[in-house]
């Protein structure tokens, strides 16, 4: 007797693995931040080298493709009190130390004017040639 196996149905059966970016991914369309959707995502695989970085990349290929992300959750904090400053005592300032006067130096010479030195002889410069061929030089006819 031979038993036979539909695959479609053994298909069927066997749910598809997830995979690290399908757990970052809902963690943050369910409102995580980054850290909570880290853990989720360390706790399911924990030998992941996954950073902050990634779960923000995600997040980031979400609002990209057009999904309405939710913002970041905000961390629950306890009310903060208002403390009342304590009242601030007097600095004390030294005092400064006086001015130190002036000393005197003996009075410099007034600087010597500084005659500017003769200029060399230039000689006269020769008459310009005239560009027009006069008919005295040998020109065409």
């Amino acid at each position: 007797m031979t038993v036979t196996v539909k695959k479609a149905a053994v298909k069927a059966d066997v749910k598809p693995k997830a995979k690290i970016g399908d757990v970052a991914r809902a963690a943050i369309m369910d409102g995580k931040t980054n850290e909570q959707a880290l853990a989720e995502v360390l706790k399911k695989f924990p030998g992941a080298n996954t950073k902050i970085s990634s779960i923000n990349w995600y997040r980031t290929e979400l609002r990209n493709d057009g999904k309405k992300v939710p913002t970041l959750a905000k961390k629950a904090t306890a009310p903060k009190l208002v403390k009342k400053a304590a009242p601030k005592a007097p600095v004390k300032v030294a005092p400064k130390a006086p001015a130190k006067a002036p000393t005197k130096s003996a009075p410099k010479a007034p600087a010597k004017p500084v005659a500017p030195a003769p200029k060399a002889p230039v000689a006269p410069k020769a008459p310009a040639k005239s560009s027009k061929l006069d008919d005295s030089e040998g020109g065409f006819d």
